[in-house]
């Protein structure tokens, strides 16, 4: 269904094949890169107790990839600073993307980790809508509110009210 509701892409070639391979696979990545193409790894699921060698699995896939990409999509607890692995996941990612809820409709984008950077990026925040489950909505730039700090509530005398600068989502728009 998300397919068809992106309009803007052809999906298939002339005769009809589709214009992309859907591998499912549960682990080994690094042995179904395809070098040299663009590859989306929608997830990597690590077991809780192994969650340290997603430095060795990143290394894989990024050798593998020679001129191409690789997205290798990872969970994230609500509000963690890293995806599931911690640290051991910044080790071969050239750029970090963070994702969390913003309100009831909208999600928050933070750019974490990027190697390489011509101007300062890196904890740069942006909110963004989804519609159909495919197209990227009311994409903006957002900041921590002066008012409240980003904590959703200001200090009012000797007690604490929400805070109406941010709405109580602990950020406001550029």
């Amino acid at each position: 269904n998300r397919l068809d509701n992106m309009d803007w892409v052809q999906w298939t070639n002339g005769t009809g094949e589709d214009r992309f391979t859907l591998l499912p696979v549960k682990d080994d990545y690094a042995e179904h890169i395809v070098i040299d193409k663009i590859n989306i790894i929608d997830w990597i699921n690590l077991d809780a107790d192994k969650l340290y060698g997603i430095s060795k699995l990143m290394d894989g896939i990024k050798a593998g990839v020679g001129r191409g990409i690789a997205i290798p999509v990872l969970q994230k607890g609500e509000g963690a600073a890293t995806a599931r692995g911690g640290q051991f996941v910044k080790d071969f990612t050239d750029c970090e993307l963070l994702i969390d809820k913003f309100t009831d409709q909208e999600s928050m984008l933070t750019i974490g980790k990027v190697k390489e950077y011509t101007r300062p990026v890196i904890g740069r925040t942006f909110a963004f809508g989804i519609f159909k489950g495919v197209k990227i909505i009311n994409f903006r730039e957002i900041v921590k509110c002066p008012a409240c700090f980003g904590k959703k509530w200001k200090k009012v005398g000797n007690t604490s009210a929400p805070c109406d600068t941010c709405l109580r989502s602990g950020y406001i728009d550029i």
